[in-house]
């Protein structure tokens, strides 16, 4: 089985119209960035979020590409994310959320997370470790949706197709199967 019928009716039905939906919103809600980076056979991912004043969380952007290098990726989420103004201001950013596994030292003493956070620093950014409960988070995507707390913008397709895609892992029955070069399950585990 692949995601319950009531969650994929909750996807099919929702509303993305509206100003957040259209990742308009108030420069003042609190938003964040989750990214997972990857340059081989994974995708490099991106994903802006806003919880809004009624609690709800919206993913109202998102940026995704194959074989990009970190500095390059950074730059571009710098220029989707962080630069555009509403209102005449900055996104209220609270937190830039990266993969742990991108702060590992492979030898060279520069990591992708030191990559990445040269390039948002000039803009008081950068990167803190992600949550790695893979379970955990799929559950709790799922509650939110269920529930009608998170909300994902139209211009936002790579979530909307990875979502109610995802299979459960017959040898970890609580957990998504992860399906390596899969770059729908590097967008869905970003989120």
């Amino acid at each position: 089985m692949r995601t319950s019928r009531s969650v994929l009716r909750q996807l099919e039905s929702q509303d993305h119209g509206g100003s957040l939906c259209n990742g308009r919103g108030t420069w003042w809600d609190s938003h964040f960035i989750s990214l997972d980076y990857g340059f081989g056979k994974s995708s490099a991912s991106a994903h802006l979020h806003v919880r809004t004043q009624d609690g709800k969380l919206n993913t109202i952007a998102e940026f995704v590409a194959a074989h990009l290098p970190a500095y390059e990726f950074a730059r571009e989420v710098v220029n989707r994310f962080v630069l555009p103004q509403i209102q005449g201001q900055r996104r209220r950013i609270l937190a830039v959320y990266l993969d742990p596994s991108n702060f590992k030292n492979i030898g060279d003493g520069h990591t992708i997370a030191d990559q990445i956070n040269e390039v948002l620093e000039p803009y008081d950014l950068g990167v803190i470790p992600a949550s790695n409960d893979r379970i955990g988070s799929w559950q709790l995507m799922y509650q939110m949706l269920q529930k009608g707390e998170w909300q994902i913008a139209d211009n936002c397709p790579k979530v909307i197709e990875a979502i109610p895609s995802r299979m459960h892992d017959e040898k970890r029955p609580r957990d998504v199967l992860k399906v390596p070069g899969d770059p729908l399950d590097d967008v869905a585990d970003n989120v």
